[in-house]
C-alpha cells in the first residue's frame, strides 16, 4: 500500500498514512476527527509550461529540458 499525506481540517495536523489507492480521507491520529483530506504530493505533481516539464518541488528549471529529458540540467 502506498503512503499518502493527509491534512486534518479540525486540528490542522498534517500526517502520513498507509492506505489503499481508493481512500480519500481517514481518521486523524491527533484528534480522531474524520474531517481529513488527502493532500497533493509535491513529489508526484508536475506542471508543463514554455520550458517543458517542470517539477513543482524543484528549485530551478532548465531551458534545455524537452520532452521530460533533463539529463543536461545541473
Amino acid at each position: 500500500m502506498p503512503i499518502y499525506e493527509f491534512h486534518c481540517a479540525d486540528c490542522r495536523e498534517d500526517f502520513e498514512e498507509l492506505c489503499a489507492m481508493g481512500c480519500s480521507s481517514i481518521q486523524c491520529p491527533k484528534c480522531s476527527s474524520q474531517n481529513t483530506h488527502k493532500k497533493l504530493s509535491r513529489f508526484s505533481a508536475k506542471t508543463s509550461g514554455s520550458e517543458g516539464t517542470k517539477s513543482i518541488g524543484g528549485s530551478h528549471s532548465c531551458g534545455s529540458c524537452h520532452g521530460g529529458n533533463c539529463g543536461t540540467c545541473h
